[in-house]
């Protein structure tokens, strides 16, 4: 799916009780009817919103090689100092500075709702 206002490819798309909301990385917000509304979208089981689904394309590349590396050496990540960790995830994922910072701003942005 492309967005409908500068065909980025980059899209989240959110299920809500009253309409599917899309949104691109640049930005750009739209809604869509679920089937009993006329429109394309099978109504989800439920409502709730997963860490996961907030996330682009390109962060949820960055979350599962973050993942697989903690995963790889969790008695590291729990014991190492703060910028030691940074520093092996973005060498060990092959993610930026910038995306890993913002990638980990997203997690505590969503953890403290």
């Amino acid at each position: 799916m492309d967005c409908i206002m500068c065909n980025e490819t980059e899209i989240i798309k959110i299920y809500e009780f009253e309409r599917v909301k899309f949104q691109c990385i640049r930005g750009h917000v739209w809604s869509e009817n679920y089937v009993d509304q006329g429109g394309s979208h099978k109504r989800p089981e439920d409502y709730q919103v997963q860490f996961e689904d907030t996330l682009f394309p390109y962060e949820k590349k960055i979350y599962d090689a973050v993942l697989k590396e903690i995963d790889r050496d969790p008695g590291y990540y729990k014991s190492a100092e703060p910028v030691e960790k940074t520093k092996s995830l973005i060498k060990n994922c092959g993610v930026s500075e910038r995306d890993l910072y913002n990638f980990l701003k997203k997690i505590t942005n969503y953890t403290g709702k």
